[in-house]
């Protein structure tokens, strides 16, 4: 799944007419839909990242010390993606 491509059923919901109350509840529940499936992507990432926290911190405790600043480095950009 491309995670630009998981936004199209939010924005197509958007155009659904609202007239009845029918028709309301259709489309905020189509809205709903929509907002689960395009954050499945960014999530799916942050959960796959955080992961990574353990490995990190092994590498801290037990790496090279001139690599200190390479484990920081990687630890705030870690924390970014997250």
């Amino acid at each position: 799944m491309i995670d630009a491509d998981t936004i199209n059923d939010y924005i197509e919901a958007l155009r659904l007419p609202e007239q009845t109350q029918i028709e309301k509840k259709e489309k905020l529940d189509r809205l709903q839909q929509g907002l689960k499936k395009a954050i499945d992507v960014p999530l799916t990432i942050m959960k796959f990242a955080d992961t990574a926290w353990d490995a990190m911190i092994e590498i801290a405790k037990y790496g090279n010390v001139a690599s200190k600043y390479d484990v920081e480095v990687g630890a705030k950009a870690l924390e970014t993606v997250i």
